[in-house]
């Protein structure tokens, strides 16, 4: 192919104008606004190739003249005034200026010996564009066109028509096409061609010029910021800044000239026209991709409101948002009497550009309205006449792709008119085949929604029934990979842990080591406090204690004594304590001396300081079911008032199970030791707690980290290699600032779990990199703490599968199947869904599966399970995207969140951590047992209240060490 392209310069090949041959300075006139759009675009990006704009006739079968035709060419260039402009730039702006007919001829190729020539076309029509690219990018002092005849076979000839987006526009490439076939028919039969009717180019700069100092483009903008304000939402929108460089992937499908004459039958009923017919079906499309109600499209207006623009090819077309509000309710007339509607408005005022709107709305982001969703309507007939041998104008480059931005373009068939529909897009954002799913989506809602009976938007679905059965199956079968465990008895499972770990510490602090034996001891104590004091099964019990081992050791205790902990946090404001627990009802609060006196007056106290830790710890006879609650957690109030989530005991217990039978043996197989050590980083109101304290329940040892030692980076890092963690659970935020000083370098902790918050893609990459164990824990607070879990392995960012029993479904918003990598919205159900919220019944009942809101009504399509929440992931915005199944969906719920997944093997770590030296220290005169030795000595220190050990002084007196610092250590 290339060499094919590098032949030598001959005659008749496109020649440059130079600066010499340039008019006189009094000749150059400025550009029009649609042109500063394009100039100011290219400038802004200089190396994108996406200005240059194309065509493809394609000529035959039958025989062509292609001597004839090049002539015609070099006629149609010498009388449009477009294809003879040069640019430049002159005291800080663009002029340009008409240059005489050079005797333009194109370049002829002749590809019929290649053994493709049809492959060997479209690759010399790639390469074309590329160079044409290249060459137009600066914009001054050249030719900003260029046509290439290409001989494929004896009966086909492609005509290659390139202009830069600065001078030609959609409706002027086809315009010349059609005069370049009116002038070929004249040139054989020997008649003139009809007179072209153009009007000088100044004339249509002078009507611009008169334009933008008009009061009509002034009422324009009124009409626009009225229009879009208040702002529509611009999140999400998958346009914008575009790679350079990248080809474009072209994707159709047709609808047949019934499927035409259906549109055409709800149109006319409608009293409108298919074309609102299809804009609208399109909207709801949209509407069904992103969930949003107010949708906003971008269409291309061709902007020629007077006999000159009519008649002249130039670059005139302008882009605007059509603003259409869609919901499930509406049908195919519906949506077209919407659009219909806002397009009267939209042709009234299509002269104000829209590149303008911005700077006119003078909101941040409003640029975006004109970008990632869009639809070009091109009304005018493709097919070309060439006395007799047939000519198609096909596309090939037609400015930058959006990511959904819809083609439709009309096509006479013998059987009838058909309509082709397409997308192009960008490889690098849009794979092939998700664009191909996207406009087969879309015609699968077009039919469906102007079939006969209206149909509404929110009954039907976008997939075809053979999709949506192949998706359910594959859904279905990925939630069930995690297997089936049985819920932990919570009582059973506190007693086991002076079994398990009778003379081990199993939960440490700054000042306290304590073993499983003695922790146990102080949970009977305290839950014998409890049950004298009146707690009993669904009794809520308030923990207003300090974030160390007696809050772990007052959550156990009220488990035991059969009733549900509040654990609060004293950073909080107390305005929010009050108010979450007045909203509990508790009537006893577990506190010391620092507590605050204002929560619940009028409930009984139990203070830290004058219990008995010597006191006979009986044990309690409560009767307490599974169904009864284990604790009370309150969302963050971001959407509103804070909701106390009640989470039953079969819910933690579930979780519980999972985490012993899938988290704790991998974590110990890759440490090489069956006894790990857990750091603790989380506050008790965020329900992340919970998962750090499940290590409990298998026996190993759970450290606990106050705020002030995590907040300090080098101090935390020291903390974690002298208590010889293993495993790290913590959110993404805090990772990033470890791996910052050094983290990922250390041999310990060599696993970690993250989640609460979305993983950035440098962290990712760098925990993979790592080779350390870890996991990624997703789930609202309303699924307890977890829904889906998955394995940091592999390239692609998941949230991993459901839970055992749990179920999770990616559904729109009108509670259809999302297809495979689109946006939908994660609802979960089953075992370890909470109970509900705290006295809120409405709220509740969708919650637990009701139909209070017919959105919330149970799972169509055979989702096994109640109906969970919205809550889950919002990965753009609420939503999540699905690869197949619920495991690749991205994003950060308000209990745990995302990280996404990568290759990596375990590290050994050294000084004990594998067989060898320093294995010892794990045994119990090792460094370990003297650390607890030293702990136990520091708890039995005397010291006025609130005193912390030196240890944890010099901790929280550390200073914070910048970032640059830490990297240079």
């Amino acid at each position: 192919m290339r060499d094919v392209l590098i032949l030598p310069r001959k005659e008749h090949q496109p020649r440059m104008v130079s600066s010499p041959s340039l008019p006189d300075p009094a000749e150059w006139f400025p550009l029009t606004g649609a042109q500063e759009g394009i100039w100011n675009a290219q400038r802004l990006n200089p190396s994108s190739p996406y200005y240059v704009v194309g065509e493809v006739v394609e000529i035959g079968p039958g025989d062509v003249d292609v001597d004839r035709l090049a002539r015609a060419v070099g006629e149609a260039v010498a009388e449009t005034e477009t294809l003879r402009l040069r640019v430049r730039e002159h005291e800080g702006r663009a002029q340009q200026c008409v240059v005489s007919p050079t005797g333009y001829r194109p370049r002829a190729v002749d590809l019929r010996a290649a053994p493709d020539p049809f492959a060997l076309a479209a690759a010399v029509v790639d390469e074309q564009r590329a160079d044409m690219a290249r060459h137009c990018a600066p914009m001054v002092e050249r030719e900003l066109f260029r046509y290439v005849i290409l001989r494929v076979t004896d009966q086909h000839v492609w005509l290659v028509q390139l202009d830069h987006h600065l001078v030609i526009d959609g409706y002027s490439a086809a315009r010349l096409s059609r005069r370049i076939a009116a002038l070929y028919r004249a040139g054989l039969t020997g008649e003139p061609a009809p007179a072209t009717g153009y009007r000088p180019l100044r004339e249509l700069v002078e009507e611009d010029l008169k334009y933008r100092g008009s009061q009509q483009r002034k009422a324009d903008e009124r009409y626009w910021v009225d229009a879009m304000t208040p702002l529509p939402p611009v999140g999400g929108r998958e346009g914008g800044a575009k790679r350079s460089g990248g080809r474009t992937v072209h994707v159709r499908q047709t609808l047949t000239p019934q499927d035409g004459d259906r549109l055409k039958e709800v149109g006319s009923a409608a009293g409108c026209t298919w074309v609102d017919v299809l804009l609208g079906a399109y909207a709801g499309y949209v509407h069904r991709l992103t969930g949003q109600q107010d949708v906003v499209v971008a269409l291309p207006m061709m902007v020629r409101t007077t006999p000159a623009t009519l008649k002249t090819p130039a670059m005139a077309v302008n882009v605007l948002p059509l603003r259409v509000a869609v919901s499930g309710a509406d049908t195919a007339a519906s949506l077209a009497r919407k659009v219909s509607d806002a397009m009267v408005g939209m042709r009234e005022h299509q002269r104000f550009r829209g590149e303008d709107l911005p700077g006119a709305l003078g909101v941040p982001g409003a640029g975006g309205l004109l970008h990632g969703v869009g639809a070009n309507v091109k009304v005018f007939n493709p097919a070309l006449d060439f006395r007799g041998v047939p000519g198609l104008l096909r596309n090939v480059a037609g400015g930058p792709p959006e990511d959904m931005g819809l083609t439709v373009t009309p096509v006479s068939t013998d059987n009838g008119t058909e309509i082709h529909l397409g997308f192009d897009t960008d490889p690098t954002r849009v794979s092939r085949d998700r664009a191909t799913a996207r406009v087969r989506g879309f015609v699968t809602l077009l039919r469906r929604l102007v079939a006969p009976g209206a149909p509404r938007l929110g009954a039907i679905s976008a997939l075809d029934d053979a999709e949506e059965a192949a998706i359910a199956r594959r859904r279905s079968a990925a939630g069930a990979e995690n297997g089936h465990f049985t819920p932990v008895d919570l009582t059973e499972a506190i007693e086991r842990i002076a079994l398990t770990s009778p003379d081990e510490p199993v939960l440490v602090d700054a000042r306290t080591s304590l073993t499983g034996t003695e922790l146990v001891r102080r949970v009977r104590v305290l839950a014998r406090l409890l049950a004298e004091a009146g707690v009993t099964v669904e009794e809520v019990v308030v923990l207003d204690l300090p974030r160390s081992h007696e809050m772990v050791v007052g959550m156990l205790a009220t488990l035991l004594a059969g009733g549900a902990f509040q654990a609060l946090d004293r950073a909080h404001p107390a305005e929010r304590r009050r108010a979450t627990t007045d909203d509990g009802g508790a009537d006893v609060v577990v506190t010391d001396a620092d507590g605050d006196p204002s929560l619940r007056p009028g409930a009984q106290r139990i203070l830290w300081e004058r219990i008995d830790w010597e006191a006979p710890a009986a044990d309690i006879a409560v009767t307490v079911g599974p169904e009864n609650l284990a604790y009370l957690l309150h969302t963050s109030g971001t959407t509103g008032r804070p909701k106390g989530v009640e989470v039953t005991r079969a819910a933690l217990g579930h979780l519980i199970a999972h985490h012993r039978a899938l988290l704790f043996p991998p974590s110990q197989r890759h440490s090489g030791a069956s006894h790990l050590h857990v750091a603790h980083t989380a506050s008790f109101t965020f329900d992340a707690a919970l998962d750090q304290l499940s290590w409990l329940f298998g026996g190993h040892t759970v450290h606990v980290y106050d705020a002030a030692l995590t907040g300090d980076a080098l101090a935390f890092l020291g903390a974690l290699s002298e208590d010889g963690i293993d495993v790290l659970d913590s959110t993404p935020s805090l990772a990033g600032v470890l791996v910052e000083f050094g983290l990922l370098q250390l041999p310990a902790p060599a696993t970690l779990i993250l989640g609460g918050e979305t993983l950035p893609a440098s962290l990712w990459h760098d925990v993979v990199a790592s080779g350390k164990l870890a996991w990624n824990l997703y789930g609202p607070t309303e699924s307890t703490v977890d829904a889906a879990a998955a394995r940091v392995l592999g390239r692609t960012p998941t949230i991993g599968r459901p839970l055992a029993g749990l179920s999770a479904h990616l559904l729109n918003s009108d509670l259809q199947p999302v297809p495979d990598g689109e946006t939908g919205e994660l609802y979960l159900g089953g075992p370890q869904l909470a109970r509900g919220y705290r006295a809120r019944p409405i709220e509740t009942a969708p919650l637990r599966g009701g139909s209070v809101h017919p959105r919330r009504a149970p799972l169509p399509h055979g989702c096994p399970g109640p109906l969970g929440t919205r809550r889950g992931l919002p990965a753009a915005g609420p939503r999540g995207r699905p690869g197949g199944d619920p495991r690749s969906a991205c994003g950060a719920g308000r209990g745990r969140g995302p990280a996404p997944r990568g290759p990596g093997r375990g590290r050994r770590r050294g000084g004990g951590h594998g067989p060898g030296p320093g294995r010892e220290s794990r045994g119990p005169r090792g460094a370990r047992a003297r650390r607890h030795d030293r702990c136990r000595r520091r708890a039995k220190r005397p010291g006025p209240p609130g005193a912390v050990a030196p240890r944890a002084r010099a901790r929280r007196g550390a200073r914070r060490v910048p970032r640059d610092r830490g990297r240079q250590g």
